[in-house]
């Protein structure tokens, strides 16, 4: 049996979806897969325990703590571990560096979702990010898995890495396609949410972070109400930005119209209920929120950054909105509600494109092969299109 340790940082969040699929869907007759991270999101902290595997409940949420890498070079000393596979910059430090610290001969794996230094570091502070990650490359990684393309040129371009390393994979983000596409229109449910007849829904799932720029759907729904259109804008989810967000709806007058949701389990119930999808984010690495959505046939509008551009563009073209731009949102918008019959086929191009490349076993299987070939010493067998030939 080849003992696997996931490393993530936090529950909350992409990378803790994306562990929690790679976990459930693992082929336990080879593979014993054990978990490591913070028990700081109590929802899904929950499902993992009902997956019945090893969780070694360790504080990495809360800055750097050098007591939480000693546990994981204990954990990996004394667990038998094969594979380290870390999710995320914060768990690619403490995972890497702990294997360092072990000694012992397991395979290094470090998945990137959304590559931030790139993104979201200025000045010096990117300049030292990038050169711990170019150590780190160097030092104890033996394979990068990127969620996409545009993070895999990203990583190559900022590590610097030649196009004779081997050392590049991509493996995109996969979601349970069933789960979302049998899912049901439920009118009362709908009404629950507070949509009442003959008003349109608009909705997105995601924290309430910076990096999700939900300050942008205030101004969208401004516009929309100057509009004297009929709608709802839904956001679920949960984070720091909570309270500015409500400040920010209460003083453009929406408190009717925006509505902060908190988390929710039924997410596929929950895409049923809306008529488009929403997604407004500076950055992205393969967003599981528009495959989610894509699956349950929604119309997407959002905005065009690598990763969620990657994903969208093969169905919806130029479809796109520049970040923090409400305007072109509301152009998307009018659009759609001109050219509905248009928008729903290409809604419903979206879902098979979703089944045809995006699903969960599509994902476990491409990391399973990964790890095999670590195991065998052979070549790389997802490399990314900038590694390939």
């Amino acid at each position: 049996m080849i003992r696997v340790v996931h490393i993530v940082a936090s529950l909350i969040g992409g990378a803790a979806e994306h562990v929690f699929s790679l976990v459930k869907h693992t082929d336990r007759q080879r593979y014993s897969p054990i978990l490591a991270a913070p028990d700081d999101f109590p929802p899904l902290g929950r499902r993992f325990e009902e997956l019945d595997i090893p969780w070694y409940k360790v504080p990495l949420d809360r800055g750097l703590q050098f007591g939480a890498i000693t546990s994981i070079t204990r954990l990996i000393r004394s667990g038998n571990v094969q594979i380290v596979h870390c999710h995320g910059i914060r768990a690619g430090t403490y995972g890497r560096v702990a294997s360092l610290f072990a000694g012992t001969r397991s395979h290094v794996v470090y998945t990137v979702h959304g590559f931030h230094p790139g993104h979201s570091y200025r000045g010096l502070k990117r300049l030292a990010a990038l050169n711990w990650e170019r150590l780190l490359a160097r030092c104890r990684t033996d394979r990068i898995i990127c969620v996409s393309e545009s993070d895999a040129a990203s990583v190559k371009s900022c590590l610097r890495l030649t196009s004779s390393s081997d050392i590049l994979s991509w493996v995109p983000n996969g979601i349970e396609y069933e789960r979302f596409a049998s899912a049901e229109r439920d009118d009362d449910y709908r009404r629950r949410l507070g949509v009442e007849d003959g008003e349109i829904a608009l909705g997105t799932v995601g924290r309430l972070r910076p990096q999700k720029a939900l300050g942008t759907l205030v101004l969208l729904g401004r516009l929309l109400k100057e509009a004297r259109w009929k709608f709802k804008i839904l956001i679920v989810g949960e984070g720091f930005l909570e309270q500015e967000l409500r400040l920010r709806i209460r003083d453009c007058g929406l408190e009717e119209e925006v509505r902060l949701l908190g988390y929710r389990e039924d997410i596929p119930r929950f895409l049923q209920a809306l008529d488009v999808f929403l997604l407004v984010s500076l950055w992205e690495g393969f967003p599981i929120a528009v495959l989610e959505a894509m699956a349950a046939g929604l119309p997407i509008v959002a905005t065009r950054v690598p990763g969620t551009q990657e994903l969208l563009e093969p169905v919806y073209g130029n479809r796109l909105a520049a970040v923090r731009d409400p305007d072109a949102l509301m152009r998307l918008l009018g659009d759609w509600r001109t050219n509905r019959e248009q928008w729903q086929t290409l809604a419903e191009e979206g879902r098979m494109f979703v089944r045809a490349n995006y699903t969960v076993e599509k994902m476990v299987a491409s990391t399973e092969q990964i790890y095999q070939h670590l195991l065998e010493g052979t070549a790389n067998p997802m490399p990314s299109r900038g590694h390939r030939g």
